[in-house]
């Protein structure tokens, strides 16, 4: 009975401890969102959470730590938002341009996206920052990869279609970074397709 009380105590902790550290991390992409980097303090995560000045560092050693832990949420979130809108895409002959439409939605996602711009303009000046999303940027690489091969198809032998996703989504980032200065949204729709039609020539659809 002892032993069954004190695992369940061990349990219950545990169970707190994960609460926390994702109050801790939600405070973190909030204020990334709404403050930038810049105003995301450890004073201003902990008024975010509601919870006492030592709580950060009793479950992240440093500000970094608590950083790379959101940083990497964010990331994950990101691509499960983008693979469960996949999947909901119906077959159809505009299929490679819905699926292009469904990644800018997710890539210009509000509040994650804002969040992620905020840390990839910080990495430009933080080493350690950078150093975090290096590391996340292989394991997107790898997602990409396998999100590829489940769900596209190349049109010739030689199309590698890791790259080109890898490129589609360096092409839909750096339009998102743009998005706030261009008014006219048949614009984006415009290029959009655009894309669409030059990586038709490349890739194309699994059949589901």
């Amino acid at each position: 009975m002892n032993e069954l009380k004190a695992a369940n105590s061990r349990r219950s902790q545990h169970e707190r401890s994960e609460q926390m550290r994702q109050r801790l991390v939600d405070a973190v992409l909030y204020s990334l969102h709404s403050q930038g980097y810049a105003g995301t303090t450890i004073s201003r995560i902990i008024e975010i959470a509601g919870v006492s000045r030592g709580a950060p560092l009793h479950h992240f050693a440093t500000k970094a730590e608590l950083i790379e832990a959101a940083a990497q949420q964010l990331v994950k979130r990101i691509y499960r938002e983008f693979n469960q809108a996949i999947q909901q895409l119906q077959p159809s002959e505009n299929t490679l341009e819905d699926f292009m439409f469904t990644a800018w939605k997710v890539v210009t996602a509000q509040p994650d996206s804002i969040a992620f711009a905020e840390l990839l303009l910080e990495s430009q000046r933080d080493q350690n920052l950078a150093g975090i999303l290096q590391k996340l940027w292989t394991n997107i690489y790898l997602s990409l990869e396998a999100f590829a091969g489940l769900h596209l198809k190349p049109v010739a032998p030689d199309d590698n279609v890791k790259q080109l996703m890898v490129l589609t989504q360096w092409v839909l980032r750096g339009m998102a970074a743009d998005k706030h200065l261009i008014r006219d949204e048949g614009l984006i729709h415009h290029y959009i397709s655009l894309w669409s039609s030059l990586m038709s020539q490349h890739i194309q659809p699994q059949a589901r």
